[in-house]
This record gives structure tokens, C-alpha cells and sequence, in this order.
């Protein structure tokens, strides 16, 4: 082991323009700064020399969540093409359609997409439905290539293994769950706190004959009680622990969850990471004559997400720190701080969507906190800033890995 003296944190160089992704790996090797003991934290240095690329694959705008709507929409699914076969699940009706090869963000066959005629619907169902993109499909297109390297990375991080069990918590619609079920996984277990998600994904698996392998339950990160003590080999999440205000104790149900030598591979947002600048440049914050309808904007996102909800109150140290605590040893992460130029997108997909499945859409916003006129003066400075992909785009993320020693 290592002694303090020698776990040097080297900083990366900054490129010199806008637009580079530099990635920061930090590797628990002994223990996590924070609880008094020793960490090794490597800012990437290597990948990020000037007039180097970074070694990272390099990927499209992640499907992130965001504390504002975002600036570029994201969705689950791809429209093209002729309509295939219907499955009816209860009152879930799930129609497959022939999408462009490469567009599959959930592992259907090849060729095939996943889209569905609403029934019981909560706002997780009716988020990653529609909420997310506003229906802008040329942002849907972009989007599926992003959500399926970010899936590969997680099963890759997991070291799955052919027959093993995984546990996907958060599941959604089955993004990472299937991926796991094409690359081997003997058994999965999707769970979600929404029903209709939950649904979605059995009505999926019944129609590619995989229902056996699978099994559903209905349960929060935080509170897995229906999993039994150390049956699953791995635990995976994508974009989950931003929506759960005790992680100790969600980090805590993997571990119980979990076999000896199981692993975690997780993949979350750091939201706290730009958020001041973004919420400046996103309302308008301090451009003449827009004072107070951005005021009014900023008062109406922060009472609904402050600086103390769950998505914003944590970065990837503590995410790194919640790991060791809970008994997973070795433990390591990487991280992508990312600010680059915004992508133009279409005004009515923008203000059609909404950053995550807790707050409005920006008409909806518009339309409870100002007054029409104010609506008018804002639309005016917002949306060419938005079709014409002005401003900057920041945002950061955390893949993190462990094991349960044993």
C-alpha cells in the first residue's frame, strides 16, 4: 500500500478551446479522503495535454438530468420506418417499429424499437415517454447513440459475467436490464418505483421471449427489502441516485443485496458541477430588461429543486465516500466535467421538455411564473439563443465501480 506521500493528485491541463472533455478517474485504493485515511486521485494528465484528445471513448451529449430543462433534449426511442408487431400488457400497449441500425437504445432485435400507447402513466413513465425530448426526434436520433455507449460502459465497468444475476435498480425502461440480458446474464431483476415503467419493461420481455430470465419488483434504491441478502452478482444504475435523498442507505441495500465478490457499476449525474453558471445563462440572469422575469424563473426552479434536494447535493467524492462506508472495497470512479458550445435544437422540442421528471416543462414554467408580456421579452432573447446553439453547455458525470469484498 501506497503511503500518503505518494498518492499525488495531479491536475489536468486545460485545453485551450472550448469543447474538450477531460476526464478525472479517481481510484479508492486504500481509503476515501473524507474518513481521515488515504486516496489517490489522478486528474487524467495523460489524456488531457494540450493538443492531445482524450483517451476516453468519446461520446455525444449523455442522456443527463438536469435541475433546468435542458438545452438538449433526450428520449428513449427512435421513430422510422413501417410499424412491426403490437404486445398488449393489461392496458400497456407496446408497438415495435423498424428504426435506423444503430438507433437502439434498448437491446431489442436488431432494427427494432420499443415505443408505447399510453395507459396508466406517472410522471417517471410519462418523463422518459415524451417529457424528456418534447418530442424533437432529430434530438431523440442523436440521443440513442450517447444512451447506448452509456449502457456499454456500465455493463463493461460491471465485468459481467455469462449466467450471473443482475440487479438494475432503476430500471426504467429497461435500458441497461436488456443490455445485461443480451450479453449473457443467467437472471435479471428490474426494479423501479414506477408501476407503468415496470410494466412497460415486462410487456418488452414477454414479447422478446426473455420473460423467464427476468423478474420485476417494484421498489426504491433506498428500500430493496423484496431482494433477498447476497442473491444478485451485480448491482447497476444509471441516473438513479439523484432522485434519493439517504444514499448511505441505498448504498447500503446493494451491498446487502449482493454476493461475496459482487460488483456495483453506477452511473449518475454531477449536477453540482456548473450549476450556478448554468441557471445565469439558461434564465437570463442579469441581461437588461430581463431582470425579473428571469428572477421569476430562478425563484420558481429553486423553491422546486434547491441547493438541498438530491440532485444537487452531492458530487463524485461523496458518491466515492458512501461506497467505502458501506463495505464495497476496492472502489473507483471516473469522472467527465464537460463545457463546451451548446447544440442548436428546435424552440418547440426546448420548451416541450423538461431536465428531469420533478419539475416542468419551460412553457410550463413560463406559463406560472410570468406575465405575458414577460413571456414575450424572455421568448424573444431565449429562443434564438436556443435555435441557433448559442451559450455554453456544461455538465458533469461519474461512472463509479466496486466490489463487495469476499
Amino acid at each position: 500500500m501506497r503511503g500518503r506521500e505518494d498518492l499525488v493528485a495531479r491536475d489536468q491541463m486545460e485545453r485551450a478551446q472550448d469543447g474538450v472533455e477531460c476526464p478525472r478517474r479517481i481510484e479508492d485504493e486504500s481509503k476515501v479522503a473524507g474518513l481521515g485515511a488515504d486516496v489517490l486521485t489522478e486528474r487524467g494528465a495523460d489524456a488531457c495535454e494540450l493538443g492531445a484528445e482524450p483517451a476516453l471513448e468519446q461520446i455525444d451529449r449523455l442522456p443527463l438530468e438536469l435541475e433546468l430543462p435542458a438545452l438538449v433534449g433526450l428520449e428513449h426511442r427512435t421513430r422510422a420506418g413501417a410499424e412491426g408487431t403490437v404486445v398488449q400488457v393489461g392496458d400497456l400497449r407496446i408497438e415495435q417499429e423498424e428504426v435506423a441500425p444503430g438507433h437502439e437504445a434498448s437491446l431489442l432485435p436488431p432494427g427494432r424499437m420499443a415505443s408505447v400507447t399510453r395507459g396508466t402513466e406517472d410522471r417517471w413513465a410519462a418523463w422518459l415517454r415524451r417529457r424528456r425530448s418534447g418530442g424533437d426526434e432529430a434530438v431523440e436520433a442523436r440521443t440513442a447513440a450517447g444512451l447506448a455507449k452509456l449502457r456499454d460502459r456500465i455493463l463493461e465497468n460491471a465485468r459481467l459475467r455469462a449466467g450471473e444475476t443482475l440487479l438494475d435498480v432503476g430500471c426504467g425502461n429497461g435500458l441497461v436490464a436488456f443490455g445485461a440480458l443480451e450479453r449473457g446474464a443467467g437472471r435479471v431483476v428490474f426494479a423501479d418505483v414506477s408501476a407503468p415503467l415496470l410494466d412497460e419493461s415486462r410487456a418488452i420481455a414477454t414479447d422478446l421471449g426473455l420473460a423467464e430470465r427476468c423478474e420485476f419488483v417494484e421498489a426504491p434504491a433506498d428500500a430493496l427489502a423484496a431482494i433477498e441478502t447476497g442473491s444478485v452478482d451485480v448491482v447497476t444504475t444509471r441516473s438513479v441516485l439523484i432522485y434519493v435523498r439517504d444514499k448511505p442507505a441505498a448504498f447500503a441495500e446493494f451491498f446487502r443485496a449482493l454476493r461475496p465478490g459482487g460488483r456495483i457499476s453506477l452511473f449518475e449525474p454531477i449536477n453540482a458541477f456548473g450549476k450556478d453558471e448554468r441557471r445565469r445563462e439558461f434564465l437570463a440572469l442579469g441581461v437588461p430588461g430581463l431582470e425579473t422575469a428571469g428572477a421569476k424563473l430562478d425563484a420558481l426552479f429553486e423553491e422546486l429543486q434547491p441547493a438541498s434536494d438530491p440532485m444537487l447535493d452531492f458530487d463524485e467524492r461523496d458518491l466515492m465516500r458512501e461506497a467505502e462506508a458501506a463495505g464495497f472495497f476496492p472502489v473507483r470512479a471516473e469522472v467527465r466535467l464537460v463545457v463546451e458550445p451548446n447544440e442548436p435544437r428546435s424552440w418547440d422540442g426546448f420548451v416541450n421538455s423538461s431536465g428531469n421528471p420533478k419539475i416542468p416543462t419551460f412553457a410550463e414554467a413560463m406559463a406560472q411564473a410570468l406575465t405575458p408580456e414577460e413571456t414575450e421579452r424572455f421568448v424573444a432573447y431565449v429562443r434564438p439563443r436556443v435555435e441557433q446553439g448559442l451559450g455554453r453547455w456544461r455538465m458533469g458525470s461519474a461512472y463509479l465501480w466496486a466490489t463487495k469484498p469476499g
